[in-house]
């Protein structure tokens, strides 16, 4: 996990971080973590609904484990409101946020797959499929998650490795879509080249808070946490589709 973005007032270097405390003094909310050499605190300004939202989550080992089921209409509603704190939640709880989206329509999801085929492994953010009435088989995606700041945008190297996975796997997997997921947008070319493709598609920063204006009013629609997603699994069995074989 990639965890928070720090500064360290002595280095004068940003670090990430997933091994924080949340604290108040006067009123206001800090994320506090030790600098990279240890010898000092670095403190971070989080508004109290970010901060909430942290303290909400369950915590194993000393890290934040971001369990689908804290992914709330509330959080939505808040994320929406708030938008430019897309940039500032762990990356993965940005994954988890889009598995819960893309669970919410209807798909069935698992996170952090480790795909295999004639002895080469990958690893997918996500794999969402979704049995349609009338197509015999099921209609499967393979998402890419990056969770960047608005400046850093997503490059075409990592489109075409994320369209190359989904060409590599769509055959024996039934992965006949992608989709990359961004909390910034991507570059001119990612547009030029795939951005007209029926198998490849695009959801940045303002997508993705579409979607969670959809998400945090629809209180009928199915849930990750309702399809027992287990926070622990790194490699699962899609047993509705029978898709994936581990051995």
């Amino acid at each position: 996990m990639t965890g928070l973005q720090f500064f360290d007032v002595r280095s004068r270097r940003k670090f990430a971080s997933n091994k924080f405390d949340i604290r108040e003094k006067s009123g206001r909310f800090f994320a506090v973590a030790r600098s990279l050499s240890g010898e000092n605190e670095c403190w971070k300004v989080l508004s109290k609904d970010f901060a909430s939202i942290i303290v909400n989550m369950p915590v194993i080992n000393n890290e934040i484990v971001t369990v689908c089921k804290t992914i709330t209409k509330e959080t939505a509603k808040y994320l929406v409101k708030h938008n430019t704190e897309l940039y500032e939640i762990p990356s993965d709880y940005f994954e988890k946020l889009i598995a819960e989206i893309l669970a919410s329509f209807g798909f069935e999801i698992q996170l952090n797959v480790r795909l295999f085929d004639h002895h080469i492994g990958d690893e997918a953010d996500i794999i969402a499929i979704q049995k349609i009435k009338g197509l015999t088989k099921p209609v499967g995606y393979i998402v890419e998650c990056k969770k960047y700041k608005p400046e850093r945008k997503v490059n075409l190297q990592i489109a075409t490795h994320l369209f190359g996975l989904k060409q590599n796997y769509a055959k024996s997997w039934g992965l006949d879509h992608a989709l990359l997921a961004t909390t910034s947008t991507v570059t001119k070319d990612v547009y030029e080249v795939y951005g007209k493709r029926w198998d490849f598609e695009i959801k940045d920063h303002d997508q993705i808070v579409d979607w969670l204006k959809i998400y945090s009013t629809n209180y009928n629609s199915p849930t990750l946490y309702g399809q027992k997603f287990d926070k622990n699994a790194k490699e699962l069995f899609l047993t509705s589709c029978e898709i994936l074989r581990i051995k």
